[in-house]
């Protein structure tokens, strides 16, 4: 596995590339996404330059990971006692499915465990 210094490299390069297509107009899609691509990349940077330990890493994508699954096998007794979910999500799943996620933090959770997942990947 790579070490974060690796990682902090591969990120400066990402973000320079980033910040080059913006300024000369070559990046893919629309500008808007650009700049998101690169605030991204600059965000995980200053996360990993505030020294994180690779094993804190580790047990806290553990950790989101355990939290996450508990929370979804909830959703299905959640949706069919049906005394919390609002009228209009009755008839619509998907949408209660959102609501849910939303309503106890697993959008910002699964956020978190996919840039935990990108600093820890190989490559």
């Amino acid at each position: 596995m790579k070490n974060f210094e690796n990682k902090k490299l591969e990120l400066k390069n990402l973000i320079r590339i980033a910040q080059n297509d913006l300024e000369n107009g070559t990046y893919k899609g629309s500008e808007k996404n650009a700049v998101k691509k690169r605030n991204y990349y600059t965000e995980l940077l200053r996360y990993l330059e505030t020294e994180p330990k690779i094993e804190f890493v580790q047990s806290e994508k553990k950790r989101l990971t355990d939290l996450i699954k508990a929370k979804e096998s909830q959703f299905e007794d959640w949706f069919k006692e049906g005394s919390n979910v609002p009228v209009e999500l009755l008839e619509l799943p998907k949408k209660a499915k959102t609501f849910f996620n939303k309503e106890h933090g697993l959008s910002a959770k699964k956020k978190k465990l996919a840039n935990l997942n990108f600093l820890l990947k190989n490559g």
